[in-house]
């Protein structure tokens, strides 16, 4: 198999960067900061649209049973895949960004791990697969069918930080509240042989259809909790 898959990024769940945090400087007041003015939490957090670009394969992380595996093991080709970059102790955010994805997977007639694979992965070191092996066990629970293909992993030897990168998704830490600001977004990838890049594009379009159309009272409760945490 090749050492590089192409990505394909699509768009962003929500258009924004976030600190799972209420704390951030306000524009209102005296001494607060200009509307047009990023907080310094915020300085680099962020998507960089990397079309076309490889990423390494090779890459490993330590999967829910605890032994590390590469990331070549779940990109098969001709089988799109959808690459979550989140942390599973996030307060608010990433739990949005997940619980979205899976309402809009569940609504597809396909099944994770045959037609189509996701993959999501912790930006945190700090978390041990004990945590992704539990955040697996809900969100397998709330599925409604079996979806083997569906991949919850942690980091290894930095490499979250390296395929976060490559992805040209930013992030930064906070040790003031040990919180990671970090922008959201569901990525498509493919290998660019052309079965693969078909069944993307079908993949993508049921997604998007099903995110985006007759949603609204998600979206909106979406951006009643971002504006209860300053975020919006």
């Amino acid at each position: 198999m090749n050492a590089t898959l192409r990505t394909l990024i699509v768009g962003l769940l929500v258009s924004m960067t976030a600190l799972a945090d209420n704390r951030l400087p306000s524009t209102d007041g005296p001494g607060g900061l200009p509307a047009n003015v990023r907080p310094p939490q915020l300085e680099g957090v962020g998507i960089d649209e990397r079309l076309g670009r490889p990423i390494d394969l090779s890459l490993t992380f330590i999967a829910e049973n605890g032994y590390p595996v590469a990331l070549s093991e779940y990109f098969h080709q001709g089988r799109p895949v959808i690459l979550n970059l989140v942390y599973y102790n996030c307060p608010m955010l990433c739990t949005l960004v997940l619980n979205g994805q899976t309402e809009a997977l569940r609504a597809i007639p396909w099944t994770p791990g045959k037609e189509y694979e996701v993959v999501t992965v912790s930006i945190d070191p700090r978390e041990s697969f004990d945590v992704s092996r539990k955040k697996k066990a809900i969100y397998m629970g709330s599925f409604d069918r079996p979806a083997p293909g569906w991949h919850f992993l942690v980091d290894h030897d930095g490499n979250a930080k390296k395929l976060a990168e490559m992805a040209g998704f930013h992030y930064r830490y906070d040790p003031r509240i040990e919180q990671y600001a970090h922008p959201a977004a569901i990525m498509f990838a493919t290998n660019v042989m052309r079965a693969g890049g078909l069944l993307t594009v079908a993949l993508i379009a049921f997604f998007l259809i099903r995110m985006f159309r007759a949603d609204r009272k998600r979206s909106e409760a979406l951006k009643e909790g971002l504006a209860k945490e300053g975020l919006a």
